[in-house]
């Protein structure tokens, strides 16, 4: 993981594909989400120091 590294999440066009992706997300990740507001059709943006915690640092 470098300083300019981000991650996007969203909503995906349909809603079993949204549930679908939100099953490979670590418990972690996905309470992250969920304290930025989660998941609409808005990105939330992942960066650092956030994706230090997840992420190893390089």
């Amino acid at each position: 993981m470098t300083p300019q590294a981000s991650f996007g999440f969203h909503l995906a066009n349909k809603p079993q594909a949204t549930a679908t992706l939100e099953q490979g997300y670590a418990p972690d990740i996905k309470a992250w989400i969920a304290q930025h507001g989660g998941l609409t059709h808005d990105f939330i943006w992942m960066r650092a120091p956030d994706t230090y915690r997840y992420f190893h640092k390089c």
